[in-house]
């Protein structure tokens, strides 16, 4: 008896609003959040045996006969029930079992109000900086200044505009994951392009002969890229 009452206890203390129905979606049981909750919003005084469903607006009402019997039919399941007051609940729906025959539903119901308000933000947030993002994309590619974004812990280079692409003539690939280049390597490509011979852009990549009376490396982009932020 102790261990029910303490039970009993615990649920009547809990802010969520809990209840079971029979099979005939009668109220069977319920905490004292429930019984508030339709005193206060309702002017309802429940009891145990009522269809508590029915106290509500028809078009209300009739959203949980539906969702009772698909608990029966396809056991435990959730949903987002909004209420009139402009809240949320998270509804938990579990069959209650005795002896391996189902007897009735267990329901949770949880205010997710300020949680649902929290995701929205969050929501609106992330598409006002895909918004900015996506400006921010276009202004960088379509500038007519040689432009680069760099890893501030090593220098590689993440991304290039195209005027630095144009200005260097060096392709995006040669570019992406190379590591910045220093004044000295920036000065040793512009002068092997002067005198047709090319320096590596990266160790491991060097870049044909072939190609390098087709480029062009400007000493002021260079000097850009050198001292622009990261």
């Amino acid at each position: 008896m102790c261990d029910v009452a303490h039970m009993q206890a615990s649920i009547d203390s809990s802010q969520d609003l809990i209840w079971s129905v029979d099979l005939n979606f009668a109220l069977v049981t319920y905490n004292k959040a429930f019984a508030l909750h339709f005193k206060n919003n309702r002017g309802v005084i429940i009891a145990p045996g009522m269809l508590s469903h029915e106290t509500l607006p028809p078009e209300a009402a009739a959203l949980w006969p539906p969702m009772y019997q698909l608990v029966l039919d396809k056991g435990p399941c959730r949903a987002h029930y909004p209420l009139n007051d402009g809240r949320f609940l998270d509804l938990s729906f579990v069959p209650i079992r005795q002896n391996g025959s189902v007897v009735g539903i267990s329901i949770l119901g949880r205010d997710i109000t300020e949680q649902k308000a929290a995701l929205e933000r969050l929501s609106s947030t992330l598409e006002v900086l895909r918004a900015s993002e996506s400006r921010y994309r276009i202004a960088f590619q379509t500038s007519m200044d040689a432009m680069s974004i760099t890893r501030f812990s090593d220098g590689v280079y993440l991304d290039v505009n195209e005027a630095a692409l144009n200005g260097f003539g060096f392709t995006r690939e040669e570019f992406i994951g190379a590591p910045r280049m220093s004044s000295t390597s920036l000065l040793t490509a512009r002068i092997g392009s002067a005198r047709g011979t090319c320096s590596p852009f990266r160790a491991n990549a060097a870049i044909s002969n072939s190609k390098c009376g087709e480029r062009r490396r400007d000493l002021l982009g260079a000097l850009f890229l050198l001292h622009h932020r990261h």
